[in-house]
């Protein structure tokens, strides 16, 4: 345990660079540290491609938020007929789960580490040179925001797969063995709703 305490922050960066490059499909570019080790290179993409790619995610993950904002207040009304029935509900919380995976790719390009920080994307300063041992300080560097970031990131698209998931149980049982809303409720929705959360 103290050795992974010790080393955990410096592969934790090493697993950020790969994922980065693997989602992009790009080689992981290296260079030379002044013990002639190979390491990651700090700068991963071109400040250009990055804000390129920051440019369709922010308006993208901006209109999902007020389009899910939207829905879930229309869907919520009780005028409209309120949470009443299992297809309502089960949209209502797709809406919210939708709303939370928006909100952190909204945010995110402002929440990467610094020591990931592209020098002059969205006015951010460059990063600092650092040398390849990781410490704990530049852990704390990268912030809660960061963490939490992910954390609404990973909810968000785990809730939406499950709640699209849940809804088609509810398509396949009313329209092939055309079960009733509470029988629906008490057998597949309840359970559904408890496993989501």
């Amino acid at each position: 345990l103290t050795w992974y305490s010790q080393n955990r922050n410096k592969y934790n960066k090493e697993v950020w660079f790969s994922i980065l490059h693997i989602t992009a499909g790009t080689e992981l570019p290296q260079h030379r540290n002044k013990a002639g080790n190979m390491s990651s290179n700090s700068l991963l993409y071109s400040p250009s491609s990055l804000l390129a790619i920051a440019s369709v995610q922010v308006p993208a993950a901006g209109l999902s938020l007020i389009a899910s904002s939207a829905v879930a207040a229309m869907v919520g009304r009780s005028r409209n007929g309120g949470l009443r029935t299992p297809y309502r509900r089960i949209i209502f919380g797709l809406c919210i789960a939708d709303i939370l995976q928006s909100i952190a790719l909204l945010t995110g390009p402002w929440m990467l580490p610094s020591w990931a920080m592209i020098p002059g994307l969205w006015g951010s300063p460059p990063p600092l040179e650092k040398e390849d041992n990781f410490t704990q300080n530049d852990a704390e560097e990268s912030g809660i925001l960061c963490q939490l970031n992910g954390s609404f990131l990973h909810c968000g698209i785990l809730s939406v797969s499950m709640y699209t998931c849940l809804l088609c149980v509810y398509y396949l049982c009313k329209l092939k063995y055309r079960i009733t809303n509470e029988v629906f409720h008490n057998r597949f929705e309840r359970k559904g709703h408890i496993l989501i959360v």
